[in-house]
């Protein structure tokens, strides 16, 4: 991996522009005969109009199930001859698009990708099933801790925003749409100009460029809506979701950062110390190691495209919720007040450093990190100036910054869990409840 790091840094990564002005960072990566390209149409659930909520999300499960003359189980078998793959998820902002073809086969490949979105099919048949797909997926996250926790969260930070609203939407919404609304959505979420394109593995430039014309080139433009910045609510209290669980998930945080902010190495390095992967971390080592109240724990920069957020999550027994949320909120304190050891800001670093070339070591993990890099405007060089950057940390910078990240009386905790968890209160000034977004 850390060779491959390396090879990616000599060789470099390169924008194209195609003869039709589309824009690509292409990595030539010519060790294995295969291709993987991933693209990203930005808007996703936003996209949706009021009255068409799960639309975008149902579009994202249909767009394989048959296109142009191929119905679901042609299309699925055409893709299977080439020995490819094609995946496409609708997110919050964003419609993503992965690919994944030997080399030979990879004209034929995007030729599918190509028909899938400009003609798709949208088949009764295939609707029909991706809805009661789509439909169980709403059933299980209405009694799911974590997705209650989370939106509730998102809710209260954000509450005249779309990210304050689940854009999968609720069983409910499922029952009225129709047809025409999947074809009324479809040029927003595929607007070409809202496309980025990353592609690592054995093609050239000139190859490239032709088959993302052929591809993208057509698509329609200017069809999705603009969305301004947004600032997080400042909204700190405890919010509770009852559900019929043994455990309650816990989401908590409060405003952020932007990957833009001058800080922000300073404070991933930070917020890796306090709870980030690893065994490290103060949070693991107070929550799961001492005593034992969580298998894991997390907290760390969330980066939107129009916000930013500082957040975590962790799963614990009912009748533990409230010893848990007050060593959180010990621990958020301390380590404004205290920062971390020098000790500790070198495990940190040599953590991040270190574990990054891992997820260079396939093609397809190279070109999810350079669409992560394009979508973040964090440029071409990113990819060996990330480790310089975090390098380059010192314990004054990381102390320097922790006010601005780490901000313990606007701590919002959302608990979803059993009935014999400790009730929490509301603050006074509390958005409605909710009923039954990771960095490069």
């Amino acid at each position: 991996a850390q060779e491959k790091a390396l090879a990616v840094k000599e060789e470099g990564v390169r924008a194209i522009v195609t003869p039709r002005g589309l824009t690509v960072w292409l990595t030539y990566e010519p060790s294995l005969p295969a291709v993987a390209l991933e693209a990203q149409f930005r808007g996703g659930g936003m996209v949706d109009l009021p009255g068409e909520t799960g639309a975008s999300f149902l579009v994202g499960g249909l767009l394989e199930e048959g296109a142009g003359d191929l119905d679901a189980v042609a299309f699925q078998e055409a893709r299977d001859d080439l020995g490819a793959r094609i995946l496409y998820t609708t997110q919050a902002e964003s419609l993503d698009v992965t690919l994944w073809a030997p080399s030979e086969n990879l004209e034929g490949a995007m030729d599918l990708l190509r028909l899938s979105l400009a003609k798709p099919r949208f088949d009764a048949d295939a609707v029909a099933r991706v809805r009661a797909q789509t439909v169980a997926i709403m059933r299980y996250q209405s009694v799911d801790p974590a997705n209650l926790a989370e939106s509730a969260f998102l809710k209260r930070l954000f509450p005249d925003d779309p990210y304050g609203r689940d854009y999968r939407g609720v069983e409910a919404d499922y029952d009225h749409l129709t047809q025409a609304d999947l074809f009324k959505v479809l040029p927003r979420l595929t607007d070409r100009n809202r496309l980025m394109v990353a592609v690592v593995g054995d093609v050239d430039a000139a190859r490239i460029a032709e088959l993302v014309d052929k591809t993208f080139a057509d698509l329609p433009a200017d069809a999705a809506p603009d969305f301004a910045p947004t600032t997080p609510a400042v909204a700190p209290g405890e919010i509770r979701s009852f559900v019929d669980s043994p455990q309650s998930t816990i989401f908590f945080g409060h405003g952020g950062i932007s990957n833009e902010d001058p800080d922000y190495d300073a404070a991933r390095v930070l917020l890796h110390i306090l709870g980030g992967n690893g065994a490290n971390s103060r949070l693991t080592s107070e929550l799961r190691d001492k005593r034992g109240l969580t298998y894991g724990v997390w907290a760390g920069l969330r980066i939107y495209d129009r916000a930013g957020l500082v957040s975590g999550q962790m799963a614990v027994s009912n009748e533990r919720v409230g010893e848990a949320v007050e060593i959180l909120r010990r621990e958020w304190t301390r380590m404004l007040r205290e920062g971390p050891t020098q000790e500790e800001l070198d495990r940190s670093k040599r953590f991040l450093i270190g574990s990054f070339g891992l997820s260079l070591s396939s093609n397809t993990g190279l070109a999810d990190f350079l669409i992560r890099s394009q979508r973040q405007d964090l440029g071409l060089d990113y990819i060996h100036e990330r480790n310089e950057g975090i390098a380059a940390v010192t314990l004054e910078d990381v102390r320097r910054v922790a006010p601005r990240v780490l901000r313990p009386d606007e701590l919002l905790i959302s608990i979803a869990g059993g009935e014999t968890a400790p009730a929490a209160p509301l603050p006074t000034a509390a958005a409605p409840e909710v009923e039954p977004k990771a960095q490069p």
